[in-house]
């Protein structure tokens, strides 16, 4: 599975990484995925919210799914946790 990932430039990179195995981990799983894209944009001047978009590419239509959140381990998580929940969904059996 190819994975390509768009930051906002001012979040760490520990968080690209810590996305890139938890996706891993999915494509292990769901061996029916092409391609993952996602972006981390940050939402708010004062109230900082950041937004994490992923677009998983499958057979068919591309599956996407939003979250936002103030906190970034908190949005990884319920992200990854939708993402999961969607792809047994659309999973052929």
């Amino acid at each position: 599975m190819k994975i390509i990932s768009q930051i906002d430039p001012q979040i760490s990179k520990r968080y690209l990484r810590r996305m890139k195995y938890k996706l891993n981990l999915l494509s292990e799983k769901f061996k029916d995925l092409i391609s993952t894209t996602f972006y981390l944009t940050i939402e708010g001047y004062r109230n900082k919210e950041y937004v994490l978009k992923t677009v998983f590419n499958v057979k068919g239509a591309p599956l996407v799914v939003t979250s936002k959140g103030s906190s970034l381990d908190a949005l990884i998580e319920n992200n990854l946790k939708s993402a999961h929940r969607l792809l047994v969904k659309h999973k052929d059996y």
